[in-house]
């Protein structure tokens, strides 16, 4: 099975992202890479190289890369349910709203109909 982690400083920045992995580079080379250079184009190259290559040889280097990836796909797919959630429920919310404006017309109507029947009604009588 072939894993694609990414480019070499794809790798850098989910090395920093993964506690485990962070613990390993200070484990074996301190806190020195980190706080001294920081972003991974400031380490020079073959501190770089000799940190990768360290920790590509540690057990359970490469299953933290992967299960963290794993579990920013899995969180995107609970995000992506969520927008599809609040998606529907704004459609019933919208559709609930014009329910809710066509009933107040409607009942507008009436009222303004009594009205003009009220109206008419009174004024009739009055023509002596």
């Amino acid at each position: 099975m072939v894993i694609y982690i990414g480019t070499e400083k794809e790798e850098w920045e989910k090395v920093l992202d993964t506690p485990y992995c962070m613990d390993l580079v200070l484990e074996g080379f301190g806190a020195e890479p980190i706080a001294e250079y920081g972003a991974y184009s400031k380490i020079p190259k073959d501190l770089r190289k000799q940190i990768l290559t360290w920790l590509r040889k540690q057990p359970g280097y490469y299953e933290m890369l992967v299960g963290d990836m794993e579990d920013e796909v899995e969180e995107n797919e609970e995000f992506d349910e969520l927008d599809q959630r609040i998606s529907h429920l704004e459609d019933v919310l919208k559709h609930l709203k014009n329910k809710k404006e066509k009933k107040e017309k409607e009942r507008k109507e009436k009222e303004m109909k009594k009205r003009k029947k009220k109206d008419d009604a009174e004024g009739s009588g009055s023509n002596f």
